[in-house]
């Protein structure tokens, strides 16, 4: 049976009824992600889609309503229905965005969700719009699109903070959240392709600014902040590939920062990475690369072993990029690594 023949049925209807019922509420969901997915030859399925549209976006308010909020698996049904709605209809997105656009907020909503599993479900998509986005020129078209990224780019940030409780994660859920973090900079650079990377870093620079200013405030628990710090740190490694060597609005902003940085050792290792990260920019602006030299080495100094690491990998890549060290190198007589 073909989707305009479902379409046609009484099933069609029972199916979103269904998602009501406890009992029939994963196969609902199963059938109606299905369905989407079989409308993909949109010009072959207008009008199957005109009846898909409205229902689903019927289902949007559901996304915050107290009972799915609660309840991780019925979040993750009806994310699962925007998603591949949101991909399947993607052309019709940009083609109509007055008509579609409600797809993508439902999707923003479902990023923000506190359980990660079902943030990344919407990570193919934001990937796949932003490859669209960026080819567009910047235009009254793209701004409500834009203001999506904006607000994707402090959401992923805020998910990559380590949790409270991280002294207590044993080793399996510590490097399933490390790895997990890499995949969500993964969307940043594309909130990068979509808005820029001066914009996504200020942003970070503004949450970093906003932690130190809170971390500085009497009463203050570095214990309780280093999250706060360590989150946008990690998020300017993640997005250091998208960054202009010759840039000079957010990077110097952000080197500003790195001596008030705490002596955390976490907050230490993400910031030596960023200098690893940043080592081509640093060969451009050589104004910062005495201190960076000094930030690196000190971290040869730290009890940490994995801040000692970082310092290693990142002296590695200043001596590879950064024409001064080479020559300060060369004038010792030493050879870099």
């Amino acid at each position: 049976m073909t989707t305009s023949q479902i379409s046609q049925t009484p099933l069609f209807q029972f199916t979103f009824e269904a998602l009501a019922n406890d009992a029939l509420f994963d196969t609902a969901v199963d059938v109606l992600v299905d369905l989407i997915h079989e409308t993909q030859e949109i010009d072959d399925n207008l009008a199957v889609i005109q009846e898909v549209l409205p229902r689903v976006l019927a289902l949007a308010p559901r996304l915050q309503s107290e009972d799915v909020r609660d309840d991780p698996e019925a979040l993750r049904g009806f994310c699962r229905i925007f998603v591949e709605a949101g991909e399947t209809y993607r052309p019709l997105i940009l083609q109509h965005a007055e008509t579609f656009f409600p797809l993508v907020q439902a999707i923003a909503i479902c990023a923000r969700s506190e359980e990660l599993e079902i943030v990344k479900i919407t990570f193919n998509f934001w990937y796949k719009l932003a490859q669209s986005l960026g080819k567009r020129p910047s235009d009254a078209f793209s701004r409500p699109f834009a203001e999506i990224y904006k607000g994707l780019v402090e959401v992923i940030i805020g998910h990559l903070r380590f949790p409270a409780d991280e002294g207590e994660m044993n080793a399996q859920e510590r490097d399933d959240f490390r790895s997990f973090r890499h995949t969500m900079g993964d969307t940043l650079k594309d909130c990068c392709y979509v808005l820029g990377s001066t914009e996504c870093l200020k942003r970070s620079f503004e949450l970093i600014q906003g932690a130190l200013q809170t971390a500085a405030a009497p009463g203050a628990e570095a214990a309780r902040t280093w999250q706060a710090i360590e989150a946008p740190l990690f998020s300017l490694r993640s997005m250091g590939a998208e960054v202009d060597p010759n840039d000079n609005d957010a990077v110097p902003l952000i080197m500003s920062l790195m001596p008030s940085l705490p002596a955390h050792p976490k907050v230490q290792y993400a910031a030596i990475l960023v200098i690893g990260r940043y080592t081509e920019w640093i060969d451009q602006h050589p104004e910062h690369l005495e201190f960076c030299l000094q930030y690196v080495s000190k971290g040869f100094e730290s009890s940490d072993k994995e801040v000692a690491a970082a310092s290693a990998q990142s002296m590695r890549y200043l001596c590879k990029d950064c024409k001064q060290v080479r020559r300060r190198l060369a004038g010792l007589g030493a050879a870099c690594c």
